[in-house]
C-alpha cells in the first residue's frame, strides 16, 4: 500500500486529486481500480519541478520463472527545472484508499499547488476546473500559502519507494505496460503524446547512466526493453488492444525514441538468451 510520506492524514480534504503520470493516464486502467471514474474526465496537467523516468522497480508477486525478477515502471522524482505531463483525477476518500492499495511500493505525497498548471491554457479557461483554478489562485496570491482559501484542495502524486538506476535485464521495460500508457495519451491527443514521450527519461541517449559505452559511442543494452505483447507480463495489460494497435503505437514511439526501439527484443528472445548462458 502506498504511504503518505508528508503527513499521516486522519481527515481527508474535501477535494482530492491524484496526478497520474503513467498507467493512470488511461481511463480503462483507472476504471479497474475505481469503476466510477470511467465517466469522469481527467484533465491534462503539467507539474513543475518533477522529472518522470523509468526508475520504479516492481517485483513479481509469484515469479514462476527465473528469467527476470520483475520489471521497471514509471517513476517520478522532485527535480528543479523539469516538468512532467499527466492528468489530474478527482477522487473521493474510498477511491483514494483504493489507489493507495494499487500503488504499493510508492509513497503518496502532496504537491504544492503553485507548481500545478493546465497542459493547455484552454483547459483552465473552458472547463473551469476546480483544482486548476485553485492552483492559479494560489500562484496569484501574495503569500502563495494556504491562507488563500484553497487549503481544501490537495493534489497527490505517487513517488516510488525503491528507485533503481533504470531498466536492465532483470527489470526490463514491458511493452504491454507502455501500451496502456500510450492508449491514455492518444485518447487526449497527439500533442500530449509527444509531450509524454519527450519528457520521459530512461530510454534514450540523453540518459547516459542507462547506456553502455563503446569508445565514444553510446549503445542501448540488450533486453533493456522487451516486447511481451504476445504474452503480457503486466497485470493490467490489454492484449487485444496491443495486438490491434501495435503498428500505430510503434510508429508513435519511433518518432521520438527510434534508437531504443530498434533494440527492443521479444520476450521469447530473452528466454532463449537466458537458456544459452545457463542463467535460466
Amino acid at each position: 500500500m502506498a504511504t503518505n510520506a508528508l503527513k499521516k492524514t486522519g481527515t481527508i480534504a474535501c477535494h482530492n486529486y491524484i496526478f497520474g503520470y503513467g498507467s493512470l493516464i488511461c481511463s480503462k486502467s483507472r476504471k479497474i481500480t475505481a469503476p466510477k471514474l470511467e465517466k469522469k474526465s481527467a484533465i491534462p496537467t503539467v507539474i513543475n519541478h518533477f522529472q518522470r523516468s523509468w526508475n520504479a522497480r516492481i517485483e513479481f508477486d509469484n515469479n514462476d520463472n527465473s528469467a527476470i525478477r520483475g520489471w521497471t515502471a514509471m517513476g517520478i522524482q522532485p527535480r528543479r527545472g523539469h516538468s512532467c505531463t499527466g492528468v489530474l483525477i478527482e477522487v473521493n476518500n474510498e477511491e483514494l484508499a483504493n489507489f493507495d492499495k494499487r500503488e504499493r511500493g510508492y509513497d503518496r505525497v502532496e504537491v504544492d499547488l503553485v507548481d500545478v498548471y493546465p497542459h493547455c491554457q484552454k483547459d483552465l479557461e473552458e472547463k473551469s476546473h476546480y483544482g486548476l483554478c485553485a492552483a492559479a489562485e494560489r500562484r496569484n496570491s501574495k503569500t502563495h500559502s494556504c491562507d488563500d482559501g484553497n487549503d481544501g484542495v490537495k493534489v497527490w502524486i505517487y513517488l516510488p519507494q525503491k528507485g533503481g538506476d533504470g531498466a536492465n535485464e532483470q527489470y526490463p521495460i514491458l511493452q504491454s505496460y507502455l501500451d496502456i500508457i500510450l492508449r491514455g495519451c492518444l485518447s487526449i491527443g497527439i500533442d500530449f503524446t509527444w509531450s509524454f514521450l519527450k519528457s520521459t527519461h530512461g530510454w534514450w541517449n540523453g540518459d547516459c547512466h542507462l547506456f553502455q559505452r563503446s569508445g565514444d559511442k553510446a549503445t542501448v543494452p540488450e533486453f533493456l526493453w522487451i516486447d511481451d505483447r504476445q504474452h503480457p507480463l503486466y497485470i493490467r495489460a490489454d492484449a487485444d488492444f496491443s495486438e490491434r494497435m501495435k503498428d500505430d503505437l510503434d510508429g508513435v514511439i519511433e518518432r521520438v525514441h527510434a534508437k531504443p526501439l530498434e533494440k527492443r527484443r521479444p520476450w521469447n528472445a530473452l528466454l532463449v538468451a537466458k537458456r544459452c548462458d545457463g542463467s535460466f
